[in-house]
C-alpha cells in the first residue's frame, strides 16, 4: 500500500453494484490547490496495476484520474 501522504476515494466500477475505497495516485500531493482542481466527485479513474500481482486488491497499486 502507499505511504502518507495519500489520497482515499470511493470507487464505483461500471457496471458494477457495490462501490469500494481505495488508493488515488498520479496526483502531487504536496499541492494542495492541483489536487482540489483535479479530485472532483464523478471523476473518471483507472487502475494502475502492480508489476507483480499476489491475487488480492492491492494488486491494483492505485487509480489514476484519466
Amino acid at each position: 500500500p502507499m505511504k502518507p501522504p495519500y489520497i482515499i476515494g470511493r470507487v464505483d466500477l461500471d457496471g458494477a453494484d457495490t462501490s469500494f475505497f481505495h488508493f488515488i495516485g498520479g496526483i502531487d500531493v504536496t499541492d494542495i490547490e492541483r489536487i482540489k482542481e483535479k479530485v472532483k466527485i464523478g471523476m473518471k479513474v483507472r487502475a494502475k496495476w502492480r508489476d507483480v500481482t499476489k491475487g488480492d486488491i492491492f494488486d491494483i497499486d492505485y487509480f489514476e484520474p484519466v
